[in-house]
C-alpha cells in the first residue's frame, strides 16, 4: 500500500497521526484492555442467558438474597437456584425497604421471563 491509500484508509482518525508513538502505544494498550473487558462481559452475558434457559426449562429461578449480620448490616449477597415458590417466600421475608425493592425487581424480572407468579404463590400456600 502506498501512503495516500493509508491516509485515505485512516479517514476521520487522521488526527492520530499527530500523536506521539508512545501515546499511540499507550492508547492502543488501553483500548485492548477495554476490548478484553467487553469480551469477558459478553461471555458472561451469553453464559447467563444459557443458564437461565436451562433454569426456565426446569421451572427454577436464580434468587438474589441479601444476607445480614445480627445488627441488620449487609454482609453479603448470595445467589441461590431454587423453585419459584420457595424463592418468592424468601424474598417476601425481607426486613426493610432495600429487601422490598430487591424482591420487587426480581419478581418483575421473573414475570417478564414468563413465570406465573400467582400460580407459584398458590403452590407455596
Amino acid at each position: 500500500m502506498n501512503l495516500t491509500n493509508l491516509i485515505t484508509e485512516i479517514g476521520d482518525d487522521a488526527d492520530l497521526l499527530a500523536r506521539s508513538d508512545s501515546w499511540l502505544a499507550m492508547e492502543r494498550n488501553r483500548k485492548a484492555r477495554e476490548l478484553e473487558e467487553i469480551s469477558r462481559e459478553l461471555r458472561a452475558l451469553d453464559l447467563a442467558q444459557r443458564i437461565k434457559g436451562f433454569l426456565q426449562q426446569k421451572n427454577l429461578v436464580a434468587v438474589q438474597q441479601i444476607l445480614r449480620d445480627a445488627d441488620g448490616e449487609i454482609q453479603n449477597i448470595l445467589v441461590k437456584i431454587m423453585n419459584l415458590p420457595d424463592a418468592m417466600a424468601i424474598l417476601r421475608s425481607g426486613h426493610d425497604t432495600l429487601d422490598a425493592v430487591n424482591a420487587a425487581g426480581q419478581m418483575v424480572g421473573w414475570q417478564n421471563d414468563g413465570y406465573d407468579l400467582a400460580t407459584s404463590a398458590a403452590l407455596r400456600n
